[in-house]
């Protein structure tokens, strides 16, 4: 599974919704979306976006968790 630590970051940071995005011009339904990791998927822009805007690294803004064999796949 792999899941978006929106939540983290921005408790890390100790920011509001409502400075990101001002920040990073990102919408609020796909900050809402991301931050409470209801999400489908996520443009390379807005990952982007958060990134410069946290300085980080993708790796801590997406997190992949093994959760068994699915579809053969390991």
């Amino acid at each position: 599974m792999i899941s978006i630590k929106l939540s983290d970051a921005m408790g890390k940071k100790k920011v509001k919704m409502s400075h990101v995005i001002k920040a990073t011009g990102i919408s609020r339904p796909t900050l809402t979306e991301l931050y409470y990791e209801r999400s489908k998927g996520i443009n390379f822009e807005t990952l982007e976006r958060l990134c410069r805007y946290f300085k980080v690294d993708v790796g801590e803004l997406i997190k992949f968790e093994k959760d068994g064999v699915q579809d053969g796949i390991q």
